[in-house]
């Protein structure tokens, strides 16, 4: 099309202009035009020499046209030259790539405002370092690291205990990711390959990385069920790229707790949420409690549906296109151990009365949609946890619209988190047994972009709790408000 336009263009002109002359020829000669042909056709010369010229022309017309059609070649050459390197300006990334090596990170940084004031503070929340490691087609593998530099032990600090450790006094360092993929290979329309080490279980929920969250801090839900990575080896695979199978193993998640609202190391957090959290590799003594020594191993499951087929979420998302993703998941495998029941029950942790016990079976269960309309998108997930006979379920939802896509997006998410006990006896009413509250959010954020790898996040959380039935939800003030700058660099 492109090629047709530029010869019409071309074209146009030299026959506009000639048409043009032979109009003000007309208007000049039109009188003398039948006295001319009747002297042509008395003289056989004229007619000779009229003939002549008229080859002359073609001659020359046909030259202008191969010049042209030259010209047309180069400019379609230099416009081909040109969409590349547009389309590499679009792609660019801040990633350093030196050989089979690539490098990346961000910083995030915010003023946060616990609103109870009792905490008001400029934080560098985190620092991170990946790299990723890909020799050939069929292996990759991904090293991440993340700096807390304000994340050292402020509450010892302030009591006057020591840092447990001489790294605190600089920071909190972990390991985010350490993991290799082997892909196998393709069976016809099935594709398929393997995951070795640490990283989110990609059988279980939708992974809450930085990209999927979209709000800078974990909801409510996620809190309590995905926040945390796993130790394990997985399997992945897809049939013509619409239905999609995960299994993981991997050391079995112990039962921890998570502060709901601020983090605030002057006024520590009132309300805490049962989560299941990492558990870590071989230890004596206190750590065994936080160790997966034994044969209790977890087992996550997903199998899930997608359109169109083969086209990532991250593709359809940037790109304003159309997605839909549905998928089915659960976990079972590892017991509650000797140091979840000390968890749970211990009642300067999660303070959770025995009697409320009945065995040690510990399994979750859950579903999951994604959905893109052009700048509209949408996720979904809900979960269903049993712990030893305590049972909570949780959901939420995330809508993101691109008001000015590139500029500004407007992002909102609602969770609920629910125990379903009976609290008509208002024997949970202290703050006390917060971990069985139930629990709703609200996440508000409106995302400023000033550049693709740079943009200002603002966020409101309205937080709310409090025993089923009571009127007075909300009994703690434990909202949160902050401005986060995120940049991405190399």
């Amino acid at each position: 099309m492109r090629r047709v336009l530029i010869l019409w263009v071309l074209l146009l002109l030299p026959l506009g202009l000639l048409a043009q002359g032979k109009m003000d020829m007309g208007k000049n000669q039109g009188s003398k035009q039948s006295m001319g042909m009747m002297k042509a056709m008395q003289n056989p010369v004229t007619v000779s020499v009229n003939s002549a010229g008229m080859s002359g022309m073609n001659a020359k017309m046909k030259k202008m046209m191969q010049e042209k059609e030259k010209k047309i070649q180069d400019l379609e050459a230099r416009l081909d030259e040109l969409e590349k390197k547009v389309k590499v300006l679009e792609n660019k990334d801040t990633h350093l790539v030196l050989g089979n090596l690539k490098f990346w990170g961000y910083l995030r940084m915010r003023y946060v405002d616990s609103l109870d004031k009792t905490y008001s503070a400029i934080s560098l929340e985190e620092i991170t370092f990946n790299l990723a490691y890909h020799p050939a087609d069929y292996i990759t593998a991904w090293i991440n690291v993340w700096w807390h530099p304000n994340q050292i032990s402020l509450s010892n600090v302030l009591s006057g205990v020591p840092p447990y450790y001489p790294s605190e006094m600089i920071g909190y360092t972990y390991f985010e990711r350490a993991q290799a993929e082997l892909k196998l290979p393709t069976l016809g329309k099935y594709t398929q390959s393997f995951r070795i080490g640490k990283w989110y279980r990609s059988a279980f929920g939708i992974p809450p990385k930085y990209p999927n969250r979209k709000i800078s801090d974990y909801s409510l839900v996620a809190e309590a069920f995905t926040h945390d990575r796993v130790t394990g080896i997985e399997y992945i695979s897809s049939f013509s790229g619409m239905i999609n199978f995960a299994v993981s193993v991997f050391n079995g998640l112990r039962i921890g707790d998570r502060p709901f609202g601020p983090n605030n190391p002057v006024n520590p957090p009132k309300v805490k949420i049962i989560a299941d959290r990492e558990m870590f590799g071989v230890g004596p003594g206190p750590l065994s409690e936080v160790t997966d020594n034994d044969k209790n191993k977890g087992v996550s499951v997903k199998l899930g549906y997608q359109w169109p087929a083969g086209v990532s979420y991250s593709k359809a998302y940037h790109s304003n296109g159309k997605y839909f993703q549905f998928d089915i998941f659960g976990t079972n495998g590892n017991r509650l151990t000797n140091g979840d029941l000390k968890t749970l029950t211990d009642s300067n942790k999660l303070n959770i009365p025995v009697d409320l016990f009945k065995n040690r079976n510990k399994y979750r269960a859950g579903a999951d949609m994604r959905v893109i309309l052009g700048r509209f998108s949408s996720d979904a997930e809900f979960f269903y946890g049993y712990t030893g006979g305590l049972e909570i379920t949780g959901f939420h939802i995330l809508g993101v619209y691109k008001v000015l896509p590139g500029r500004f997006d407007f992002l909102a998410r609602y969770a609920e988190l629910d125990t379903h006990e009976d609290f008509s006896n208002h024997r949970f009413d202290s703050e006390a047994y917060s971990a069985l509250w139930n629990k709703r959010q609200i996440q508000l954020s409106l995302k400023t972009y000033l550049a693709k790898w740079a943009w200002i996040q603002t966020e409101y959380y309205f937080n709310f709790e409090g025993p089923k039935g009571d009127v007075k939800w909300n009994k703690v003030k434990n909202d949160v408000f902050f401005i986060e700058f995120v940049f991405f660099y190399m």
